[in-house]
């Protein structure tokens, strides 16, 4: 995961998806930058540096490495009382099926905040 300073500029953002470094593979979604590796982060070209030359905004990339089995990851990232634990309290409404809508929301530092989209995709 890769957050950047600010929204990049949509030419820039147009440039970046022109690269093509198969089988790793991003998006980017406003100020976040989600990255699937299929090896090594560290063998990958999807740098902080690459976003930031891209880009052209500051970056911080951390990287998660979850060792289980893909059973209980899948219930973490999609079940509502596992989410508010580590959101924060968020609530997340959903079905889960493609194309429906998802709306996570909650209250943080006193402010009521309402994130939506749609389900894009689904593997688990």
């Amino acid at each position: 995961m890769t957050f950047l300073k600010e929204k990049p500029k949509k030419e820039n953002i147009e440039k970046a998806l022109t690269f093509n470094y198969e089988p790793d593979k991003f998006k980017i979604d406003d100020k976040n930058v989600f990255i699937y590796c299929a090896g090594k982060y560290h063998k990958s070209k999807l740098t902080n540096n690459f976003f930031e030359k891209q880009l052209k905004v500051g970056a911080t990339t951390s990287n998660i490495n979850i060792e289980s089995i893909p059973e209980k990851v899948w219930d973490v990232l999609t079940n509502p009382e596992n989410i508010k634990k580590y959101l924060f309290g968020t609530e997340v409404l959903t079905d889960w099926n493609i194309g429906s809508p998802i709306v996570f929301q909650g209250e943080y530092d006193g402010q009521q905040y309402k994130d939506k989209g749609n389900v894009i995709e689904k593997k688990k």
